[in-house]
């Protein structure tokens, strides 16, 4: 008799790597703006620019529209899935355990690709304009520090350039840091005295794998080397290895996630005569991400030789 995983137990299993997925969350979706999309094309966001008030010189004539700059960025969907083996006697066992094994693999990589679509929107290539007539977006020059060597003072000069962009919307700062660089920091007594900031996180050098809120009036997210290494575009430049750290404004970045039938994550399970009746454990869902705004992200390349 053919095994055939009943349908609550399918979607009680996509529920459960849903759930999961959301208490063991990638590490960067806190801090983007995160929109749930529909259907299957791209996803336009629209931006304006600024505009200001004009005197009313003729309270009786006609409405005279005053200016603003219009134009739409856009996130495109990429299709992902996980497909995993295991046995019916496995399956059956593990339907209703919110913390399976497979549920935590599977949510495990959801984390991780969500933070890898975050990481490559943010320092990308943006597609900006009319769909038909697309024209892609890099990070101008005046958004981007070298340096040879980190320092905490990069942070603070990259800070700096969102306060002069007048970015200041409310929806707070974030930086990015590799590991390796968190250590430096680790060393510094303006980043871990009390004599210098209020926020006992920081005192001790307690910072690996916490997202931190204060110090610099940003929340500092730090990853590991290898994870930013395959995801922040490492090159080798010359004798030397690249290493990015972004400072942005939360609302200058976008995750969008596209919901079917008011999910995030589809779920089939189906026995498999070609794989000698193992039973296949399949997820997928519907993902992308894109920089709304240059003025609001900076990059900090790292050069070290």
């Amino acid at each position: 008799m053919a095994f055939t995983a009943l349908e609550h137990h399918v979607v009680e299993f996509s529920s459960n790597v849903e759930l999961l997925s959301q208490q063991q969350t990638s590490k960067l979706e806190p801090v983007v703006d995160v929109r749930g999309f529909y259907g299957e094309k791209a996803e336009a966001i629209k931006q304006y620019g600024e505009t200001e008030f004009a005197d009313l010189t003729d309270p009786t004539g006609d409405t005279v529209f005053d200016a603003i700059d219009k134009d739409s960025r856009w996130a495109f969907p990429a299709d992902k899935k996980n497909a995993l083996p295991t046995t019916r006697e496995d399956w059956l066992r593990m339907i209703s355990d919110p913390m399976s094994p497979l549920v935590s693999a599977q949510a495990a990589a959801l984390g991780r690709l969500k933070d890898a679509i975050i990481l490559g929107a943010i320092g990308g290539t943006s597609q900006t304009g009319k769909y038909d007539a697309l024209v892609g977006t890099v990070l101008p020059v005046g958004q981007k520090i070298p340096a040879a060597v980190f320092t905490l003072g990069l942070v603070k000069d990259a800070i700096q350039n969102l306060e002069d962009g007048d970015t200041d919307d409310g929806s707070g700062i974030v930086v990015i840091i590799p590991a390796k660089f968190a250590r430096v920091l680790q060393d510094d007594p303006e980043f871990t005295s009390s004599d210098f900031n209020t926020s006992q996180a920081f005192v001790g050098g307690n910072m690996y794998g916490e997202k931190m809120q204060g110090f610099l009036g940003a929340s500092w997210v730090t990853m590991s080397n290898k994870f930013l290494t395959s995801t922040l575009t490492q090159t080798i430049a010359g004798a030397g290895i690249e290493n990015k750290i972004y400072v942005y404004r939360r609302s200058g970045v976008c995750l969008g996630i596209w919901n079917k039938d008011g999910k995030m994550v589809e779920s089939k399970v189906d026995e498999r005569a070609d794989k000698n009746y193992l039973v296949q454990v399949y997820s997928k869902l519907t993902l992308g991400a894109t920089r709304k705004e240059e003025a609001k992200v900076v990059e900090i390349t790292i050069t070290a030789v």
